[in-house]
């Protein structure tokens, strides 16, 4: 199964206004990895992740055009996500 990854870019204001994430991985080394984390924009799960050595920088990202529907996301050990879809 394809599906395609899209970027969000909002700036740092706007983003951190609107956004609540729901799950946080725990970063081990913020100085070489990026915190990672999901969030929901108008129902959608967006994959986040912050890099601390650049500033006011976070990337966004969705999968679209795609049968999977996002039904669980949680934190592990390293810093890592865990995401698991299901087919629609």
């Amino acid at each position: 199964m394809i599906g395609l990854v899209a970027v969000l870019l909002m700036s740092p204001a706007t983003r951190a206004q609107e956004v609540e994430m729901t799950v946080i991985a725990e970063n081990p080394d913020p100085e070489n990895l990026p915190t990672l984390g999901v969030w929901y924009w108008e129902e959608r799960p967006i994959v986040s992740a912050t890099f601390p050595n650049v500033p006011d920088f976070t990337c966004d990202a969705w999968c679209y055009e795609s049968a999977t529907e996002l039904h669980e996301a949680k934190a592990v050990d390293g810093g890592r996500l865990e995401l698991r879809h299901r087919l629609n």
